[in-house]
Order: structure tokens, then C-alpha cells, then sequence
């Protein structure tokens, strides 16, 4: 996996934090779900990342990658 790929899951999860937020909103009655899963979602693209940054010798040319 790519450090392009947990900067995807980590986008993909503020994407449905967002919609979550706008369903919360409107009153949805399942926004609490979708806020969850969302969080769900970004903190697995964040212990991605920090697996990544941990696993790579050379840190300058991590964000290269």
C-alpha cells in the first residue's frame, strides 16, 4: 500500500464526517451512524499513516512516495 492510498482512506473519511455533520443537521435519524463510521474510517487511515511513517528509513523521502 501506498502513502497516496491512506491519504484516500483518510480524505474518504472526512468526506463522510462532513455529509454525517450535515445529516445531523437536518435531523437524520441515522447521522449518529454515519459520524461513527467516519470516525471509524479515519482512524484506520491514521494508524495507516502512522504505520507508514514508522516502516520508511528514509523519512525526506516518505512524503516523495
Amino acid at each position: 500500500m501506498k502513502i497516496k492510498h491512506t491519504y484516500i482512506i483518510l480524505a474518504l473519511g472526512v468526506i463522510i464526517w462532513i455529509i454525517g455533520a450535515l445529516m445531523e443537521l437536518t435531523h437524520h435519524p441515522n447521522a449518529n451512524m454515519v459520524l461513527f463510521i467516519s470516525t471509524i474510517v479515519e482512524v484506520i487511515g491514521v494508524i495507516l499513516f502512522l504505520y507508514k511513517i514508522t516502516r520508511n528509513r528514509n523519512l525526506k523521502d516518505f512524503f516523495n512516495s
